[in-house]
């Protein structure tokens, strides 16, 4: 009777629990020499599909505090041999928010070549004012470099 009675307390007086779950949009680039390559990755371009900035929504388990950058690169490098340097040139702020190694889209966004980034917002970055400029280069399995493409990343402040 008394375990009837704790199922019963544990069943009725207990709530769903929610908790976020983010996976970054890129995966390591694994470069190796083996591949013995002269050639050298065409200049990028890319575009800002979406900035999201993160908000508090009382909800400790949503994922409502995260900031999210979707980038598309539109270029002639074979998507699946080719990978991205992403640097952000003026600002400390911002800088943080983009691996800093080589990488390639994810197994889901590889097809689009696009690229997502996440990040706790509500940190240092809560509130300021997002206006930086993202240096791309594209990487061959060899370690070979493009010239690096310029892309504008900007958001008014929350």
């Amino acid at each position: 009777m008394k375990l009837l009675t704790v199922l019963l307390f544990v069943f009725f007086f207990t709530s769903n629990a929610n908790a976020c779950s983010l996976n970054q949009g890129y995966e390591p680039f694994r470069m190796s020499s083996s591949y013995q390559s002269t050639s050298i990755p065409k200049m990028t371009n890319a575009s800002v599909i979406s900035v999201e900035r993160g908000f508090d929504d009382g909800n400790g388990g949503s994922c409502s505090d995260a900031g999210i950058i979707r980038v598309k690169i539109h270029d002639e490098n074979p998507i699946n041999r080719t990978g991205y340097k992403f640097r952000v040139l003026d600002s400390e702020i911002f800088s943080n928010l983009f691996p800093s190694e080589p990488v390639i889209a994810s197994a889901l966004n590889r097809s689009e070549n696009e690229f997502v980034f996440v990040w706790y917002d509500l940190g240092e970055t809560h509130n300021q004012e997002m206006k930086f400029t993202l240096e791309i280069t594209a990487v061959s399995y060899f370690g070979n470099e493009s010239e690096p493409f310029q892309l504008l990343i900007q958001q008014a402040s929350k």
